[in-house]
């Protein structure tokens, strides 16, 4: 029986008439839980089971803002939208009005999931029944809810707006991966970076590489175009707080877990500016992050970097902070201006008429009738500053223009070169491997190429393929074999001519149900420049069938980051930055007729 008024319910009912139980089974929750505030608890090894991986590991589990208060919100299978509404401040009155109650129960949302299946099934009902809500990502309603939250005083005159940080997917490495509602252009959208350090505490390598983009991070752009994800952070792994059954700490990895690390600096920076506007601390996040190498719908603006991060916002609210390098601010107004021309039909749908419809599916589908209703708003998408910068679409032989600002919030005077950059390979190697049989059910193969070839490139990208009619013989689209590539320095230390574990650099790792397999690493010299070889190691594990022979290709492509874009233009390219002054900067794209 649905209820005659609605409401959103209390946890547990002080009236004794019921109680939620709400508990993590799986311990997803709990480990974005402990990246975001985790207090520091050392986990003795002992209480991991004898068997695991992990029971010579002793790790303390700090998060990254500890004096944080985390409250878990029930949603995905069913009720997303409303936790999403309630997290962000909003109540339902008893006439079924959704309106704001005054204040946010918390100033920043961190969602560790995508796409949902209730979604799409709802989506496919509400199509059969009427007509289909948008399923383009980033113009759905899900993402147009989250951006209608990012932003102040929209859904209400006082709402302040919620920083919503959401995770990009691990759909990766295929560009325009990134799935809603992390195509939402308001949202901060995380992707995941590398840390392999976790690989000597369980395997005893050597050494291990970092800042990479894991391969599984989804990419941008959005099917609009628009930059995403904004920016990555440690996705790849490391040691959280797990579930006592667990042994009270595991390894975890994905954007699920980039998500969480960068809300809780989303936090610090709260702290430091408590009254910030969400738009401003997702500026101050992409302003700090650090370029790893990488192209922009891979990494956004960079690893998320704290220290800077805080640093920016101790300068903005007028203290001085401890950075040797003073950070500044960017912003676009041109960007959301450009991007709202294209959407601005789907926006205002959507606002008006298609997230209120979804609210009520469920009362729809039991009663014929809906029962909630948003209090009266403007669904004006009102303008916001954006870090990012978007170019609407261009004819061949054709010009566009926009523009951004750099602001110095500092003391100091900042001196500024600034410059557009692009990958040109400059290194084309393509070996032919085969894999050799080591047992019925695993065949392998290793490639050993020296490291002085790596000299001067900026970005290194291995790709293994084999035939798809070795993938998948039958062309049923059930794969035969499972392809894992794995990649390592090595320095023969003791000179004995014998690869050792503790003499080996782990460097990265890619398993896809594929027949082709990426794994990049940038900057490979400063990474790998103190081994003597780079190892391509490559697994197949056979699926219902007995492991063979398998001819295969292994290419290696470098690139160097050329300062001289051909299409792009920004002017000026050298200023001076006054304390407490700002730039505006034109930037040109030109386009080719024959392009």
């Amino acid at each position: 029986m649905v209820s005659e008024t609605p409401a959103i319910l209390p946890g547990w009912d002080l009236g004794g008439r019921y109680l939620s139980i709400f508990y993590d089974w799986h311990g997803h929750g709990t480990a974005c839980a402990s990246a975001i505030a985790g207090r520091g608890v050392v986990v003795p090894a002992s209480v991991a089971p004898k068997d695991s991986l992990f029971a010579r590991v002793v790790k303390p589990q700090p998060g990254m803002a500890r004096d944080a208060i985390v409250v878990g919100v029930s949603g995905l299978l069913a009720g997303t939208e409303i936790g999403l509404l309630w997290a962000a401040g909003f109540d339902i009155a008893p006439d079924g009005t959704i309106r704001y109650s005054g204040k946010p129960r918390a100033k920043i949302i961190s969602n560790s999931w995508a796409v949902l299946p209730i979604y799409e099934a709802l989506t496919q009902l509400q199509g059969a029944i009427a007509f289909a809500p948008a399923r383009v990502e980033g113009l759905d309603y899900i993402a147009i809810l989250e951006n209608m939250l990012s932003t102040p005083g929209l859904l209400d005159p006082s709402y302040p707006g919620v920083l919503i940080v959401q995770a990009a997917g691990n759909g990766g490495p295929g560009y325009g991966t990134v799935v809603t509602p992390a195509a939402a252009h308001r949202i901060l959208t995380v992707g995941a970076s590398t840390s392999y350090a976790y690989v000597k505490d369980i395997r005893g390598y050597g050494s291990a590489t970092a800042d990479d983009i894991a391969f599984f991070s989804a990419r941008g752009p959005t099917p609009l175009g628009w930059v995403k994800p904004d920016v990555v952070n440690v996705g790849w792994a490391s040691w959280t707080a797990a579930p006592i059954w667990a042994g009270g700490f595991d390894l975890f990895g994905g954007t699920s877990y980039a998500t969480p690390l960068t809300a809780g600096v989303a936090a610090l920076i709260y702290q430091v500016l408590p009254d910030a506007d969400p738009q401003l601390v997702k500026q101050i996040i992409m302003s700090t992050a650090d370029n790893i190498g990488y192209d922009v719908y891979s990494m956004g603006a960079g690893r998320v970097n704290a220290f800077k991060a805080v640093s920016l916002a101790l300068e903005l609210a007028g203290r001085e902070s401890r950075a040797k390098v003073k950070p500044l601010i960017a912003y676009s107004v041109d960007a959301e201006k450009y991007y709202l021309e294209k959407v601005y039909q789907q926006w205002v749908w959507n606002a008006k008429s298609i997230i209120e419809l979804m609210l009520n599916l469920i009362y729809i589908a039991l009663e014929g009738k809906a029962k909630l209703k948003f209090k009266p708003y403007s669904v004006e998408p009102n303008m916001v500053k954006q870090y990012s910068l978007y170019i609407p679409d261009i004819e061949p032989g054709s010009t566009r223009e926009t523009s951004f600002t750099i602001y110095n919030p500092t003391s100091k005077t900042a001196k500024l070169d600034v410059g557009v950059y692009w990958e040109k390979l400059v290194l084309d190697y393509e070996y032919n491997v085969t894999l050799q049989p080591v047992n019925p059910n695993i065949t392998y193969t290793i490639l050993v190429v020296p490291v002085d070839k790596l000299v001067d490139i900026d970005l290194l990208k291995v790709v293994f393929t084999v035939s798809y009619e070795i993938f998948d013989r039958e062309h049923d689209y059930e794969p035969d074999y499972r392809f894992f590539l794995r990649l390592f320095g090595w320095k023969d230390v003791n000179g004995n001519g014998k690869v050792e574990i503790d003499e080996l650099k782990y460097a990265g790792f890619s398993f896809q149900l594929s027949n082709q397999l990426v794994l990049a690493v940038s900057k490979p010299w400063r990474k790998l420049g103190d081994c003597d070889y780079l190892i391509i190691s490559v697994t197949g594990i056979a699926i219902n069938r007995t492991s063979e022979e398998i001819p295969a290709r292994i290419r290696l492509l470098g690139y160097e980051i050329d300062s001289k874009a051909k299409w792009v233009s920004v002017t000026p390219t050298k200023t001076v930055l006054d304390p407490r002054s700002s730039k505006t900067f034109k930037v040109v794209v030109s386009v080719p007729k024959d392009a």
